[in-house]
């Protein structure tokens, strides 16, 4: 809980969950999207908190030795808690995210293939795209290509809503909203 409030607070929870709630009223108002299974969008919903859970524990590992010399008041840096505690958090968020994609695909489809392109690029982002050092001298290079995770979680939540692709044209700039208000932040 710590660690939690520290990293990932509560109001991260709300944040994730009015994110995605946005996403469906948008999706739900510009086209037709069929009446999800009951409970779908708290699922629905949980999971991308999940998702975004899942990034901050990739960077709680990818940053350690860096956080350790100029953050070692951090809960995780002082040793209240280990990575190892980090990594079953990762595994029950990646689990819960997996078991979502199954549930809605059914198969692989749409969400699936979505849900791939946002782990690679997750991947991607916790190796630095290897270019760590380039990224790091360039701040602006490094801030886009780690914003673009913003529409690619969009484009997922989209994906599993229509079991499709044909909304790409539909929702351009609510793929693009995402990452400009994280450009703001960064």
């Amino acid at each position: 809980i710590a660690w939690m409030n520290e990293r990932f607070p509560i109001v991260n929870f709300f944040s994730g969950f009015v994110m995605y709630f946005m996403i469906f009223g948008v999706a739900a108002h510009v086209s037709q999207v069929a009446e999800p299974a009951r409970g779908f969008h708290w699922i629905a919903g949980l999971v991308l908190v999940s998702f975004f859970l899942l990034l901050r524990v990739i960077y709680e590992h990818k940053d350690y030795e860096k956080d350790l010399i100029s953050h070692p008041q951090l809960v995780l840096k002082s040793g209240r808690i280990s990575l190892w505690d980090l990594k079953i958090v990762g595994a029950v968020c990646l689990i819960l995210q997996v078991l979502f994609v199954a549930w809605v695909d059914r198969g692989f489809g749409a969400t699936a293939i979505s849900y791939l392109l946002l782990l690679v690029w997750t991947g991607l982002m916790a190796k630095e795209f290897f270019a760590r050092r380039w990224l790091q001298s360039h701040l602006f290079a490094y801030a886009i290509s780690h914003m673009l995770i913003a529409p690619l979680s969009v484009f997922w939540i989209l994906a599993s809503l229509h079991q499709s692709f044909q909304f790409i044209e539909k929702f351009l700039f609510l793929l693009i909203l995402p990452f400009m208000a994280g450009m703001v932040y960064e």
